[in-house]
């Protein structure tokens, strides 16, 4: 990697409403690896450590690269790097069409969705259930491929005593259409649209 390239960060965030999403797991998992090479929180601190571990990282050989090539030489080999890319690009085309033949990219604004809240991201992390899809919520919109959606039952996510949260933003693996709109839910799903 190049040290002293100019990086920009996008990061993006609805400020209406609670992100439940994977936006940040891979810049979070290279933050990890390279916390733990430095051992101690001290000598993550020391930009020389810091750059001789970043340096490791770089030369050792990564499961992305089917654990034969390391990141250096996939960046100084455009070839490599483009094979890459396209097989990326690949997954994620496939990606797109399972999704649209789930029929999980033509949600309108209205529909009623059945969706499983993660609580592992939030104050209820500790709470034991297993993924379950078992909250009602309305559809609004999507955003960079996830869907934001009013809960009919707002949750308490947050840390502190504040309101409980109405709007989240969920991956679109963690929804599924349940009817067209809040009078068309069916009798199976009554029981969750009662208030709390």
């Amino acid at each position: 990697m190049l040290y002293r390239e100019n990086v920009k960060f996008y990061l993006k965030d609805n400020p209406h409403a609670f992100h439940l999403t994977n936006s940040y797991t891979i810049v979070d998992s290279v933050i990890r690896v390279i916390r733990n090479l430095c051992g101690e929180p001290r000598r993550f601190a020391n930009r020389n450590v810091f750059f001789a571990v970043v340096r490791i990282y770089n030369n050792t050989v990564h499961a992305a690269f089917n654990n034969k090539l390391t990141p250096m030489q996939v960046q100084s080999d455009p070839e490599l790097e483009n094979a890459y890319i396209r097989a990326r690009q690949e997954q994620l085309t496939v990606s797109n069409v399972r999704a649209t033949r789930g029929g999980l990219t033509s949600y309108q604004p209205g529909n009623i969705l059945l969706v499983h809240i993660p609580f592992e991201k939030t104050r209820q992390m500790f709470k034991k259930r297993r993924r379950n899809f078992d909250t009602l919520a309305t559809f609004i919109g999507y955003e960079g491929g996830n869907v934001i959606c009013e809960l009919l039952k707002p949750v308490q996510l947050r840390a502190g005593k504040g309101p409980a949260t109405k709007n989240i933003v969920l991956p679109i693996f963690y929804t599924k259409i349940i009817a067209t709109n809040i009078d068309e839910i069916p009798p199976e799903y009554a029981g969750l649209t009662d208030p709390a």
